[in-house]
């Protein structure tokens, strides 16, 4: 392609996102270009509800990949740009061991149509990593491990016969300064002559920034349960869940994470002095992660990441001495104060140190010895979710109504799982926009 056309595609050929979700990818691709997305296309009507509502100058198309047509929908018209986030739950390690889904693992032959209608000038796809190896499936249903990948290499090899330089990455969004640790393959393709770039990695350990911690974004304000509460019954594989985690990043680290001073700690630890924290993984045995790390992979259900509390006393305190850590119950309260948190602060001590382990578990925070008076867990919210994703909570327009119905919480942390981190997005776009911008400097000058 001549430079000259190459400079004017990219300010006005059409900018595409084939799998629009909740916005992600298409926050990405408008902050790196500079200008809206032209054309949003998903299944889903919920979604595409809240992408409307927040990319108001994008036309949309509520239509599965599989049943859209990019002749009916681009006609003629140049594209610069063209987005794709195929589904990745049948390629997914974390998807059941149930027979796959062959629409959805076709997803990208669709793709590959729009390629050969639109041919942009430059093509991202996002998926898991384990989208390289896709293959036939066997006649069980079940991919053939003994023809795994064969699909990808077929599929690259259409997209460099018309014409693209295409390379590919497994990418961790947290190194390019996401909140989130969410691992990604990311392929992209170009037909203009120049190289694929790729943004440097500048967060994390021995880079020139650390990684965004999690904590960031956690909304302190929402009251934790404590896990003794009464008719309270959580599984026990997610107790040895927290227990793990409370050995890990709290009475084993050498500095646990303390949370505000202005948590709330309503109802039995509403006299603690500090909140140490932590965030659970709920999906693994694992221990879970500091809230001084990047989140874990948001799944589609949103269910991976709860906030687990530790409420400290003092031990020195004066109001602690016999009363909360050693008197009976009955005499808090006998004391004819208001003393209803604080006796169920005491009566939590004795359970937090069964919970724990033997004795009364114990922590040097600031200098000071203070007393394990209860453990708080819960789910994360959707809007720590979205803010964690990478998303801008205070304009994000998410009252939707679809056929009489409104945007849930659990529809919005699905459409988070399932949504592009747009600084990864951002990121990636912008590196492979960088070439294009420096020829059209360098030209003006």
């Amino acid at each position: 392609m001549k430079p000259a056309n190459i400079e004017r595609l990219r300010h006005t050929g059409l900018l595409v996102d084939l799998f629009a979700g909740g916005g992600g990818a298409s926050i990405g691709i408008e902050a790196a270009f500079g200008r809206p997305l032209d054309i949003a296309l998903n299944h889903d009507p919920f979604a595409l509800a809240l992408h409307a509502a927040n990319h108001p100058r994008t036309v949309h198309h509520c239509q599965a990949i599989e049943d859209a047509d990019p002749a009916e929908i681009i006609g003629d018209r140049e594209v610069f740009y063209l987005h794709a986030s195929p589904s990745c739950t049948q390629f997914s390690r974390s998807r059941r061991a149930i027979p796959a889904e062959r629409q959805q693992r076709d997803h990208a032959w669709r793709v590959l149509d729009w390629i050969k209608h639109c041919h942009p000038v430059l093509f991202t796809c996002e998926n898991v990593a384990e989208f390289m190896k896709w293959g036939p499936l066997d006649a069980y249903g079940f991919p053939d491990k003994s023809r795994e990948g064969l699909h990808f290499v077929e599929w690259t090899r259409q997209i460099r016969s018309l014409g693209y330089a295409i390379e590919w990455r497994v990418i961790n969004a947290a190194d390019l300064g996401a909140h989130t640790a969410r691992e990604r393959l990311m392929i992209v393709a170009r037909r203009d002559g120049l190289p694929v770039e790729w943004p440097q990695a500048d967060h994390g350990p021995e880079k020139p920034n650390p990684w965004k911690a999690a904590g960031d974004h956690i909304d302190w304000r929402v009251e934790t349960p404590s896990i003794f509460t009464p008719g309270r019954k959580l599984a026990e594989n997610t107790l040895n869940r927290i227990r793990k985690g409370i050995e890990k990043f709290v009475f084993s680290a050498s500095s646990p994470f303390i949370a505000p001073e202005w948590t709330n700690t309503k109802g039995a630890t509403a006299s603690a002095d500090k909140v140490a924290a932590f965030l659970a993984q709920n999906h693994s045995s694992l221990a879970g992660r500091s809230l001084e790390q990047p989140l874990s992979t948001i799944c589609s259900k949103a269910a991976g990441q709860s906030l687990v509390t530790l409420s400290f006393l003092d031990i020195a305190r004066q109001n602690t001495k016999g009363a909360d850590l050693r008197a009976p119950t009955h005499t808090i309260c006998a004391s004819g104060n208001h003393h209803a948190e604080v006796r169920i602060s005491a009566m939590h001590t004795e359970k937090s140190a069964r919970f724990v382990g033997d004795g009364q578990p114990q922590l040097m925070i600031s200098g000071r010895e203070h007393v394990l008076v209860d453990i708080g867990y819960r789910f994360l919210t959707a809007d720590e979710l979205w803010a964690l994703q990478g998303f801008d909570v205070s304009r994000l327009k998410r009252n939707v109504i679809v056929k009489g119905r409104p945007l849930t919480a659990s529809r919005q942390k699905k459409m988070i799982g399932n949504s592009v981190v747009p600084l990864f997005a951002e990121r990636i776009v912008a590196a492979n926009l960088e070439p294009i911008d420096r020829l059209a400097l360098a030209k003006a000058a």
